[in-house]
């Protein structure tokens, strides 16, 4: 917990007025820093800077707000792929039964054939006095 001291202040202004983990001290333009309230002795008041805080996050494996957005929208572009392929694979799979019955029906039309020729039938009705009517 941080002590009742810190805050976030505009500008470094206790000696040695720089970020204690990048040693980069105030600049123009340059985003809040962190004072932790607190010196060092034979060093100075302890800042944190936004660049110290940002490596300090990247070393715990943060990601920046503009890096979660990338990201998410990489996510995003993957998912609505995945939805399209998702889709073409149901359109695809919808056919299948049709296929499925037409290939039992094939399989039983050839089973019909086989067994009117083993026992000597023909669909004409040539090969002998026993002709099997069948019907599909």
């Amino acid at each position: 917990m941080p002590s009742s001291k810190t805050r976030f202040v505009d500008m470094m202004t206790i000696f040695p007025q720089s970020c204690i983990l990048t040693g980069i001290g105030n600049a123009k333009g340059q985003d809040k820093a962190l004072d932790l309230g607190f010196s060092i002795p034979d060093y100075g008041q302890v800042y944190v800077s936004a660049r110290g805080m940002a490596w300090l996050a990247r070393q715990f494996e943060y990601i920046s707000k503009e890096e979660a957005e990338e990201q998410l929208e990489e996510i995003h572009a993957e998912l609505k792929t995945a939805k399209k392929r998702i889709q073409e694979l149901q359109n695809a799979l919808s056919h299948v039964p049709e296929t499925i019955e037409g290939v039992i029906n094939g399989i039983k039309h050839l089973s019909d054939n086989a067994i009117n020729e083993l026992a000597g039938v023909t669909s004409s009705g040539n090969a002998g006095s026993d002709t099997v009517d069948s019907e599909n």
